[in-house]
């Protein structure tokens, strides 16, 4: 099997990333981008916590963002290096 060798998770990352079920970009960047901007920090949360969610939301943003490029500029997700 191609996902019993050692490059294994990379091809099935490839395969999962070219299948149809793929998430459309667009929407998914947007749909991120709207949760990012309406960060708040919560009642009694430490500036610790909410900096390190702010932050997680902000990498996933820029990945969203980065994926959205790629598809832009014509990269087939199916030979994207995860």
């Amino acid at each position: 099997m191609e996902i019993d060798s050692l490059d294994g998770t990379l091809n099935l990352l490839r395969k999962l990333a070219g299948s149809p079920l793929f998430r459309k970009t667009l929407p998914n960047t947007a749909a991120i981008l709207q949760q990012y901007l309406e960060f708040k920090r919560q009642p009694g949360e430490s500036m610790a916590n909410f900096l390190v969610r702010e932050t997680l939301g902000y990498e996933e943003f820029s990945e969203a963002f980065k994926r959205l490029w790629e598809e832009q500029s014509g990269v087939d997700p199916a030979e994207r290096i995860f």
